[in-house]
């Protein structure tokens, strides 16, 4: 065996057993989470994610075997008995990343309740549309990738920062970009998006929904147009991809401009989490009028 085979074959053994060769896996219920997570893990993480936005989460077959092989779960959803979530983990046979195991992770607990930032923490999982809600997210999702992992401690740390200079600097533009929408009066299709209206200072006149998926009584209606009506100059904010006959009718009636936002990252862009707060305030800046 030869000097150069030998010196070439101890470097692929340095190369194929070194810690970060073997990623730590990672299972997300929402998409902006797998985002973060690759974020600050690199190639030290392999990410799977359902994607799934529905109110009602359903476990599927391959939801099973993900969670079965995952080191992390990182969910924002209620794990409450009888919900679809803890369906899922118990299915799954892995005790590790049932709630109150180390490999379980609700981004929610790293919100604190109550304040503008925290605002409905505990009730939705919608937190991510507060971009400070994502650098606590970052902070608290880096410290456990780094106690499952802490081979690979430096990674998550070097991914942490550099996440965090990336988003300090973002979200220093974004309220830039905003300070002409702070105290407008708006509507809500959902209240979900009361985390953007906290961060952004816009001035709710209440959600149409109280719950999701539930459409508006005629009542709720009703008293909604009556105060729009005297807010001429308010938006109502529509969440993209769902139904929009309540918003249309309510935008048309008080003459309100409507403002289609997406509630969620869009993983073939190239920055998802950044991009999705700039197309944020670029459509509350430009709404549509009816």
């Amino acid at each position: 065996m030869t000097v150069s085979f030998k010196t070439h074959l101890a470097g692929l053994l340095v190369v194929l057993f070194s810690p970060a060769a073997v990623a730590m896996n990672v299972f997300a219920c929402e998409p902006e989470w797998a985002v973060l997570a690759r974020s600050l893990g690199g190639s030290a993480v392999q990410v799977v994610t359902l994607g799934d936005q529905t109110p009602a989460f359903r476990p599927r077959p391959g939801g099973f075997a993900a969670v079965r092989a995952t080191d992390l779960v990182v969910c924002s959803r209620d794990a409450r008995p009888g919900s679809g979530l803890l369906r899922l983990l118990q299915r799954s046979d892995n005790r590790g990343a049932l709630p109150g195991e180390p490999g379980f992770f609700n981004p929610r607990d790293s919100i604190p309740a109550g304040g503008a930032a925290g605002a409905s923490a505990t009730r939705d999982p919608a937190i991510h549309l507060d971009p400070r809600n994502i650098m606590r997210v970052a902070r608290s999702l880096t410290g456990r990738l780094v106690v499952l992992d802490p081979d690979n401690a430096e990674i998550y740390k070097r991914g942490a920062l550099a996440f965090f200079h990336r988003w300090r600097a973002a979200m220093s533009k974004w309220e830039a970009q905003a300070r002409p929408l702070r105290d407008t009066a708006v509507v809500l299709d959902r209240p979900d998006w009361q985390h953007l209206s906290n961060w952004l200072g816009l001035r709710p006149l209440g959600p149409l929904q109280h719950r999701a998926a539930v459409p508006p009584s005629l009542h709720r209606l009703s008293r909604l147009l009556e105060q729009a009506t005297d807010q001429p100059d308010a938006i109502v904010i529509q969440t993209a991809h769902a139904p929009q006959q309540a918003s249309a009718w309510l935008a048309n009636r008080a003459s309100l401009r409507i403002a289609h936002l997406p509630d969620s990252v869009n993983p073939a862009d190239d920055e998802p989490l950044i991009t999705l707060f700039y197309t944020l305030i670029e459509r509350l800046s430009n709404p549509q009028t009816q």
